[in-house]
């Protein structure tokens, strides 16, 4: 199969809607599942190359490597769009690729939380991050996503969505690592979480508004 025949054989359904939300990735991931798959790999071989990935991601971080932890995590999400594109480019679909898919996102955010939080002796601090990015994470994956659908794209509204993220956290967690001021990561987790935590009642106020007769 050359490439061509493998792009359009991997777009998904909802082709647009997902290019908004990963207006970066979704450039690279049809070549790299491309070239994985003349490598010879399978779905969920790159599923789980995606898990190794984002894990060394973690480890950089652990190691004070914050450069090459935040282009390990970007690569990742790349990986992960790449396994559904060879799926749908070979027909080669698994019942279990979905749960492997989102284990490896619980494990590998989380990690990433709590490696970022190691200068961080408030366990209370730090469980509240955590709490409170799932509770956002969660809720958008389960119901919010599906209103991107009526979104006209904008890259600025783009990039202040993943400034607010947990993309935007990893940056300026990186970027204390790298100038050397840890000590002001608690700020940054208290800032998140109370950002997570606004998202999510605000996800939530306008679920209630669309269920509400």
């Amino acid at each position: 199969m050359n490439y061509t025949d493998f792009s359009a054989k991997a777009q998904r359904d909802d082709k647009s809607t997902n290019d908004k939300i990963h207006f970066f990735s979704s450039y690279f991931s049809s070549p790299v599942a491309f070239s994985l798959y003349k490598l010879g790999f399978t779905p969920n071989g790159i599923t789980f190359l995606f898990l190794i990935v984002g894990l060394s991601s973690s480890v950089s971080l652990y190691l004070n490597f914050p450069l090459l932890c935040y282009i390990l995590w970007r690569l990742h999400i790349i990986l992960d769009m790449s396994d559904g594109n060879l799926a749908r480019a070979t027909s080669n679909f698994s019942k279990s690729a979905i749960g492997f898919d989102r284990s490896n996102h619980i494990v590998i955010n989380t990690t990433l939380l709590l490696v970022s939080a190691k200068s961080v002796e408030n366990i209370f601090l730090v469980s509240f991050l955590v709490i409170t990015f799932y509770l956002y994470y969660f809720f958008g994956r389960n119901y919010y996503s599906g209103k991107t659908k009526t979104r006209e794209f904008s890259l600025i509204k783009n990039f202040f969505k993943n400034i607010l993220s947990l993309e935007g956290y990893i940056i300026l967690t990186c970027l204390l690592v790298l100038l050397g001021l840890q000590t002001f990561q608690p700020l940054i987790i208290l800032f998140y979480g109370l950002n997570f935590l606004a998202l999510y009642f605000y996800k939530l106020r306008l679920f209630f508004v669309d269920t509400s007769p």
